[in-house]
């Protein structure tokens, strides 16, 4: 494969709970996993006449969004009340082949809201809103690599 696509390996660790390890996510439903991407607003310096003078954008916002499938005997991965997750989560994202692009987000609110559809059952869709990081960007992209006990390192790529 060249493209990161496919079956994602997708692990998340509570920054706030004491010595908590890694935890690996069940497998999300069929194309749900997205990254989305709200621009920066953008802010103009019009002179007269209608041209700008200067433009400014500010940093864009992520959100990582995916679903989970509640079934038999399966509890809920990040606990939550009525949607809200108490705790900061760090996340990150392997692709199903493992050479090509992933992701991490150092620090996520992480809320979560109740699905359901004839065709895909009941959901649990959680959204991961990237905050801002003590370093760097709020995703960071490079090969993601996750061990035996789910701890994954990121090996920065550069690009450009």
């Amino acid at each position: 494969m060249n493209v990161n696509w496919g079956k994602p390996t997708i692990v998340v660790q509570d920054l706030e709970a004491t010595n908590a390890g890694w935890k690996k996510l069940p497998t999300p439903v069929q194309d749900s996993t997205e990254i989305q991407t709200e621009e920066g607003e953008t802010v103009e310096a019009p002179v007269e006449g209608g041209e700008l003078e200067d433009v400014y954008v500010k940093r864009s916002k992520y959100k990582l969004v995916l679903r989970i499938r509640k079934t038999k005997n399966r509890v809920m991965p990040i606990p939550a009340s009525d949607g809200v997750v108490v705790h900061n989560y760090k996340v990150a994202l392997q692709p199903e082949d493992a050479d090509c692009y992933g992701f991490q987000i150092d620090k996520s609110r992480v809320s979560v809201k109740d699905v359901y559809t004839a065709k895909e059952g009941a959901m649990w869709e959680y959204t991961f809103a990237a905050l801002k990081p003590e370093s760097g960007d709020s995703v960071k992209w490079g090969i993601v690599t996750i061990d035996a006990s789910n701890v994954p390192t990121l090996t920065p790529v550069e690009e450009g």
